[in-house]
């Protein structure tokens, strides 16, 4: 299943989706989880949100490592959830989950929900996201990049103007780069 997962190929892993349904492991929450990110990869968020609420025990890796002093969650744990909701259009849950495991002063979450919003297009989101990050690491570029990124995917020009205009503020400068433009 973990194959399904790295090779976000669509006829493939939906091939291997009905089999799952059709053999009753769908209720085994590894190889769902494996099912939804080879949806997310390939861009089925619907498929993968569907995935998502058919998981039964969402929560019951993470109540098991949190009983476990060994395995307590860690931030980049969070990580993962954050960006699943994120990436499904479930910016405002994954916040919750931040605030919920205070975990709030960890850039990684707020860096890959930021990146998460961006795909999604949850601007009201990633702009949170992007001023936390601002917060914790000032001068931190990826942060500018992926705001100029979000803002440039859904044709806020005006935001990316101002975008620029802090980096230069803060004494950053993007890197030089091709950017392809899909109809």
């Amino acid at each position: 299943m973990s194959t399904c997962a790295a090779i976000p190929t669509l006829p493939l892993g939906s091939a291997i989706h009905a089999q799952v349904i059709k053999s009753g492991f769908q209720a085994h929450t590894l190889v769902s989880n494996s099912v939804l990110t080879m949806f997310a990869k390939c861009g089925e968020i619907n498929e993968a949100e569907a995935v998502f609420n058919g998981i039964s025990l969402k929560d019951g890796v993470f109540l098991m490592m949190k009983s476990d002093p060994l395995t307590k969650p860690g931030a980049e744990h969070y990580a993962c959830i954050v960006g699943l909701l994120g990436r499904l259009g479930r910016g405002k849950e994954a916040v919750q989950v931040i605030e919920d495991a205070g975990i709030g002063g960890e850039s990684v979450v707020w860096g890959v929900l930021l990146g998460a919003c961006k795909e999604s297009g949850d601007l009201e989101v990633g702009e949170t996201a992007m001023k936390r990050l601002k917060e914790l690491k000032p001068e931190d570029a990826a942060t500018y990049l992926a705001a100029l990124s979000m803002y440039g995917g859904v044709g806020q020009w005006e935001e990316v103007a101002k975008v620029r205009d802090e980096m230069r503020g803060v004494g950053l400068r993007g890197r030089a780069s091709w950017s392809r433009f899909c109809a």
